[in-house]
């Protein structure tokens, strides 16, 4: 009897160790960043999965030149909006790359294409960046989102762009941003890894905001005059993959940290690939930010 008892004992145990299994907790290594305005879910977040990391750095880095991002608050009903970007046409003659523009389409009503219009330049998300400024009149725009003394908004008319430029272009910034990406034709995707380097601490949430833009774009515009079916449209934003305010990117980072998050970003047929652009900058989430560091490379 002993003996039957301790055969069914060994026979038994497999079963009581597979039933006193424990399961480890359900791990997501990409976590919703902003629940007030979600990413955008066009392609699976398993594609972003396995990418992401994060670690401090010990050696010194050079800080890169500082980056002027200008946002303009453009539509194609606008008559004066043409102005806004002959100014921007402008600081890029003066200052060359170190000058990153978007042209934010906006304004429900200005935004609306013309019946002999190409497409409709307004995006969901870009009407929402323009709301959160409060929908100032156009056309103006933000410099690095910095609030200049003696002015009492972030947003600027576009005449005083060119005076103000100066201030910003002469700071260091706070963190240093690598862009590179991977192109897939037939999938018509574009895969891009964002890696910052904080040169500095930083106080609070940092958030990363990541777009393609396209230039040279022939279509309807209104201008001061006339209606233009020829004009010629710059830095367009065509996509914006992060939430409107931003995607949360680290938290009070100490000088040394380093954060890399990779993206896959379409690449639609109707967009001419030598024009697209990757466009990404770091900034804090309040209006008043502002932006730390801005890069910008090709998409093809």
């Amino acid at each position: 009897q002993v003996r039957n008892r301790v055969l069914s004992l060994l026979l038994l145990l497999p079963l009581l160790l597979v039933a006193c299994e424990e399961e480890g907790p359900d791990i997501r290594l990409n976590p919703p960043d902003d629940p007030e305005s979600p990413a955008d879910t066009t392609f699976s977040d398993s594609l972003n999965k396995l990418t992401d990391t994060t670690f401090v750095a010990t050696n010194d880095t050079t800080a890169q030149p500082k980056r002027l991002l200008v946002e303009d608050f453009t539509a194609v009903r606008c008559n004066n909006c043409p102005k806004a970007a002959n100014v921007i046409k402008a600081l890029k003659a003066s200052y060359g790359d170190t000058v990153i523009a978007l042209g934010i389409h906006c304004n429900r009503n200005f935004s609306r294409p013309y019946e002999e219009s190409k497409e409709n330049y307004s995006l969901e998300k870009g009407q929402n960046i323009y709301e959160w400024f409060g929908r100032p009149r156009q056309p103006s725009g933000m410099l690095d989102r910095h609030a200049f003394p003696n002015k009492d908004e972030v947003v600027l008319s576009y005449q005083s762009w060119e005076s103000l430029a100066p201030q910003r272009l002469d700071q260091k910034p706070g963190v240093n941003l690598y862009l590179q990406k991977n192109l897939s034709r037939e999938a018509q995707k574009v895969r891009v890894t964002v890696r910052s380097r904080f040169l500095e601490p930083v106080s609070g949430t940092v958030f990363l905001s990541l777009m393609i833009t396209e230039d040279n774009i022939e279509d309807v515009q209104l201008g001061p005059d006339q209606k233009r079916p020829d004009y010629e449209h710059n830095h367009v934003v065509r996509h914006i993959q992060t939430p409107a305010r931003g995607l949360a990117l680290t938290d009070n980072p100490a000088k040394g940290r380093v954060v890399i998050r990779t993206f896959t970003m379409p690449v639609k047929d109707k967009w001419k690939l030598p024009d697209l652009n990757i466009v990404a900058f770091a900034h804090r989430k309040n209006p008043k930010g502002p932006v730390l560091q801005t890069q910008k490379i090709s998409v093809d």
